[in-house]
């Protein structure tokens, strides 16, 4: 959406999250490969092909921060 809350692109895509008891939760995105941000293509994990189509593996940790956190040694790290 654009700041006027506008849609600019629409797709049909898979969201599935799943949780076990005290477990982190998991979350599997999938979406039309025109769709995802062709700069992070190449960056994927793990690649292979099943059945002639393509697939890539992403992993990503986000934390939830208040806008005035500071950065620790430890956030710095993980950035990099």
């Amino acid at each position: 959406m654009d700041e006027n809350k506008e849609s600019i692109r629409k797709y049909e895509g898979i969201s599935i999250e799943y949780a076990k008891n005290e477990a982190e939760q998991i979350a599997l995105d999938a979406q039309p490969a025109q769709f995802f941000d062709m700069i992070h293509l190449e960056r994927a994990q793990k690649k292979t092909s099943i059945d002639g189509i393509e697939v890539r593996y992403y992993s990503h940790s986000y934390k939830c921060v208040p806008l005035d956190y500071d950065l620790t040694e430890d956030d710095i790290r993980r950035q990099k």
